[in-house]
């Protein structure tokens, strides 16, 4: 969302559609083409969820279609675009490509105000046209309310069409029916079970890829055969699909896991493919079909457009669960939605869309009590609650539950692993060894052999091993696990004591009543609904480490042409396409919609060889940065360098500061001096975690274990590698486990530290699992320096963990530094001079203008401190004077900055880091509010030549206007994004601060005369 763009929560859309699916796809096709604004609520966010996590891809007949006619010409319509860029073969649609050009589609809508995309939100009540205890006579709803990540939230339209699979908007507006009786809505609808039908059949999924198929083919379809297995083909050589009926004809879906794991078992006891027949992902829920007549029609559920609530005048229905109507293809479903789009705009013009909107608009004007007298449809009671099963969460639940807790696990996702399931980010980067994780990994490994024909390196798996090695440690060790459960309330008394918590489910709201609670969200959800304190983002302008959108592709694999796709056979590589997409706040669902739109659109190719089409599209984005909580203890980057070691220590944590930002001047100075300075960016990092930074301030029976722990922003870029977090969710499980062991008056900071260090995930192997090396490689702990030591490298002028190491210790080191500061050696002189500014020495402000007036560049690049994906991240001398100005500047360096703000060709960089030591050295005094007023003025006086800009580049090259490296993980997409908001941002605060000070100064003005009495 822009920031001039008005929030979907305070807006009135002409409809609403839940449900993104096919049937939600193609009513929202015909409303824009109708000129209609539409906000879309889809919970999962993925769309066309029918093909990206059923894996049905087969196009339909129009002879089978309920909606042939314009509803099938639609499809045709949109269908069309797609052949035309090689996405349907065989009577199949390539479900990846869909979803990208879908994407596109709709960020190109919502760009233009058409359209509003609110995913991760999950409709719990609606709320009729009537107040508060009142009830609109005509039957119109007023408003829908969703449980979010920020709690509940109302959005309003005009009208309402349900294309969700279980009618979720029906169930809502049924339930009426038990809370007023007949004809009398309440003003608040609870969901709950208020019947539907079944489909006949629900068909689970696998994708198969090879290179071989002709000796495989024939072998894996007599296995089929035998077992009532569809071997199909789709839109792409390479792939086979495997469809087979699961369940009790509902779908619900469960255990999906374990009839894969047979299922694939069978067939490779059955046919040795080895590795040259692998499974490139699995079906994340099955594919329903549905006829008319099937499943009864319980509770009046009939044909007609209201699914049997003939009270809404405002609302229609596309459910299958609510209609009548006979799907078994994606076009069928497309071209139904069609259909029903048209049927509702029918209805609503004829009822007039005036008076809806003016109730609408209303109702969303009414003071924000979004759920207010909202009662939840069940609640659950457990001793330890779990909010979020990803990569440190499904940790703390399975080592609650080994501890003999009863725990309920929640995540969104309707699969546990998170980041290295979900988004694809299937192998480990750093971190250290050791604990529980042991047995899961081992478990996953045996999971790859069936997925890929072999164990695989111990540094990656496959995506669904992962997720299935997770679900089966869930039930062997009893974890409670609830997918598709969004956690968005939590209830506190004043001692800051947790009684329970409250999620979204299809089914409305859910209460979850518990002893002990493990924050493993990710961005601190629970803490945040708790009231626990927090801070996002690095302290310049708020921004968190850049997100990523994986696709899965295929590697090594020639062009697809008339051989099928054959070759000599060989291992067909699934990989992850992994590539820094943007920023995103993913503490803010509308932030985040759009982010997940954004980086599936920028996969978007006009032409695909078989080299660059995606298999899949990753079901989650990758968030590497966004809440940190406020806990007893606040890791430092300090921490990190020195190794230090902490008497509450639970568990070991290695990496590399890994920011994927460029633009250290925002960072704190300590970063900069770190990553400009010293040039440390693959320094390896360690410390022992102490027990505190998982206690959240305020809250006496909640760990926050996740990559939202109690760090500073620095130190958070290297505390958030998976091997860590599965550690730290252990740890936090076990502790979790025993305070509710002990009894209700047993909180967090009362569980026995000692006896936590004890456990295999506190000591763990300590053995790296990443490369390390660079400036800084030297694994010494501590962070001291002989005077000796430290002035022999100061005399030798290159950067390196020395000069940290001197910084730290300035009343050791500073007559060295005070004689290096006079060094014939430029080089020496300044790393002497940097020092001297990090310790707030205004002697150090002569040599670093000299850097800045006679444009120093000092060392090249290094080598060894590239940051991510190999980027030169270094800068020349003088721009880093000018970041360090901000530490030990006075009024003297007022005029060279000034020059500098004046030059109208200055790159971006140069520009946001004037300002910020402009911003510093006013707000400390040593500049006059005129002066840093002029300055913020001259730095917006004239465009910026590069101002839209990637997430990574070097600002070396953009200053010397040379071409940009091409990184190892470029696949060509522009990233590009204006980025001149943090000029306009830092520019406002000076303003800010000049206007306050200048009415400050004008009510001193005025007390003194009052006082003096002088006119």
């Amino acid at each position: 969302m822009s920031s001039g763009e008005r929030s979907a929560f305070d807006s009135v859309f002409d409809v609403g559609v839940m449900g993104a699916g096919y049937i939600g796809a193609g009513a929202v096709r015909e409303f824009l083409a109708r000129g209609l604004r539409v906000l879309v609520v889809e919970p999962t966010g993925q769309l066309l969820r029918e093909s990206s996590r059923a894996l049905e891809n087969r196009v339909g007949r129009a002879e089978a279609s309920a909606a042939a006619g314009e509803g099938w010409s639609r499809w045709l319509e949109w269908l069309a675009g797609l052949e035309r860029s090689g996405a349907v073969r065989n009577g199949c649609l390539d479900g990846a490509f869909a979803e990208i050009a879908l994407s596109r589609e709709w960020l190109e809508a919502q760009e233009a105000g058409k359209l509003r995309v609110l995913f991760y939100a999950t409709p719990v009540a609606v709320e009729w046209s009537g107040g508060p205890g009142e009830a609109d006579p005509g039957g119109r709803i007023g408003a829908v309310v969703l449980g979010t990540k920020a709690g509940l939230r109302r959005v309003c339209a005009t009208s309402w069409l349900d294309a969700s699979e279980e009618g979720v908007l029906v169930r809502l507006c049924r339930e009426e029916r038990l809370t007023a009786g007949a004809g009398k809505p309440a003003p608040h609808a609870r969901a709950g079970e208020t019947g539907g039908r079944q489909p006949v059949a629900c068909y689970h999924g696998v994708a198969l890829q090879s290179r071989a198929w002709a000796r495989y083919e024939e072998p894996v379809r007599r296995f089929c055969e035998a077992r009532s297995v569809t071997l199909a083909e789709s839109a792409r050589a390479s792939e086979r699909r495997l469809f087979w009926r699961t369940g009790n004809g509902t779908t619900a879906g469960g255990g999906w896991h374990r009839e894969v794991a047979r299922l694939l078992a069978a067939l490779r006891a059955a046919v040795p493919m080895g590795t040259e027949v692998v499974v490139s992902h699995c079906g994340m829920e099955p594919f329903p079909v549905w006829q008319n007549g099937s499943g009864g029609c319980p509770g009046g559920v009939t044909g007609d457009r209201t699914g049997g609530v003939a009270v809404i005048r405002n609302a229609g229905v596309a459910s299958p669960a609510f209609r009548e109507v006979a799907a078994a293809s994606i076009g069928e479903r497309f071209a139904w939605g069609v259909q029903c789009a048209r049927e509702l705009a029918a209805m609503t013009g004829e009822h007039g869309g005036v008076s809806d909107r003016s109730v609408a608009a209303a109702r969303m004007a009414m003071a924000d009590g979004s759920g207010e007298g909202i009662v939840p449809v069940r609640t659950i009671v457990c001793d330890v609650l779990v909010a979020g099963a990803g990569t440190a969460g499904a940790l703390a639940a399975i080592a609650a539950a080994r501890e003999g807790a009863k725990v309920c696990a929640l995540d969104l996702a309707t699969f546990p692993g998170g980041t290295g399931t979900g988004a694809a980010i299937s192998g480990y980067f750093h971190g250290l060894e050791g604990g529980l994780q042991e047995e899961t990994d081992r478990l996953t490994a045996e999971m790859n052999v069936l997925l890929e024909g072999e164990r695989g390196p111990s540094r990656r798996w496959h995506h669904d091993g992962k997720k299935i090695a997770l679900l089966m440690c869930f039930e062997k060790y009893g974890v409670g696990f609830l997918g598709g459960t969004l956690l968005c309330g939590a209830e506190r008394d004043a001692a800051g004591r947790v009684s329970a918590v409250v999620a979204a489910t299809s089914g409305g709201l859910v209460r979850f009543e518990a002893t002990a609670f493990v924050d493993s969200t990710g961005d601190g959800d629970l803490c945040a609904l708790a009231g626990a304190e927090f801070f996002c983002g690095r302290p310049g302008d708020g921004r968190a480490v850049a997100f990523t959108q994986a696709a899965l592709v295929l590697k090594n694999v020639g062009n697809e042409g008339s051989s099928g796709g054959e070759s000599d056979g060989g291992k067909p590589e699934v990989v992850a396409r992994n590539f820094d997409a943007g920023w995103t706040d993913a503490t803010d669902i509308e932030a985040l919609s759009q982010a997940r739109l954004l980086g599936v659109a920028q996969h978007w190719r006009e032409e695909w060889t078989a080299a660059d089409r995606p298999l899949a599209m990753a079901a989650l984005p990758g968030i590497r940065q966004s809440r940190n909580i406020i806990t007893d203890y606040t890791l430092t980057l300090a921490d990190l360098v020195a190794h230090e070691r902490f008497p509450d220590a639970i568990c070991k944590v290695g990496a590399v500061a890994d920011t994927h930002s460029v633009d250290f001047e925002f960072e704190e100075d300590e970063a900069v001096f770190y990553f400009w300075a010293c040039r440390l960016f693959r320094h390896p990092l360690e410390t022992s975690l102490p027990y505190r930074v998982m206690l959240p301030r305020g809250l006496a029976n909640v760990w926050i274990a996740c990559r939202a722990a109690g760090m500073d922003a620095t130190a958070s870029y290297a505390v958030r590698m998976q091997r860590d977090m599965q550690r730290l969710g252990e740890v936090a499980g076990v502790a979790a486990a025993r305070a509710a062991r002990t009894g209700a008056g047993c909180g967090s900071r009362e569980v026995d530290v000692a006896a936590l260090q004890a456990q295999p995930g506190c000591k763990g192997s300590g053995k790296r699992t990443g490369s390390i090396g660079g400036n800084g490689d030297d694994a010494r702990s501590g962070d001291e320096i002989t005077p000796a030591e430290a002035a022999a490298l100061l005399a030798a002028g290159a950067p390196g963990l020395y000069l940290w190491r001197i910084f730290r210790h300035p009343e050791a080191h500073r007559s060295l530094v005070e004689t290096a500061l006079e060094s014939a050696n430029a080089d020496t002189s300044f790393y002497a001079a940097t020092i001297l500014a990090m310790w707030g020495d205004a002697s150090a402000e002569p040599r670093l203008l000299a850097a800045i007036e006679q444009r120093e560049e000092g060392p090249p690049p290094s080598p060894g401190n590239t940051g991510a994906y190999g980027q030169e991240i270094d800068i020349p001398f003088w721009l880093l004077a000018v970041v360090l100005l901000r530490r030990c500047g006075t009024f003297r360096c007022a005029a060279t900055l000034r020059d500098l703000a004046a030059n109208r060709d200055a790159i971006l960089n140069v520009r946001t880091a004037i300002a910020l030591t402009v911003e510093r050295l006013a707000s400390g005094n040593k500049i006059t509010p005129a002066e840093a007023l002029e300055m913020a003025g001259l730095l917006l006086a004239h465009p910026a030549p590069d101002r839209m800009l990637a997430p990574s580049r070097s600002i070396w090259r953009a200053l010397r206007a040379e071409p940009q490296l091409r990184l190892r993980n470029d696949c060509g997409v522009d990233t590009r994004q204006d980025h001149l908001w943090q000029v306009h941002l830092v520019a406002s605060r000076i303003r800010e601060r000049a206007i306050n000070e200048a009415g400050a100064a004008q009510r001193h003005f005025r007390d003194r005369v009052s006082s003096t009495g002088v006119h």
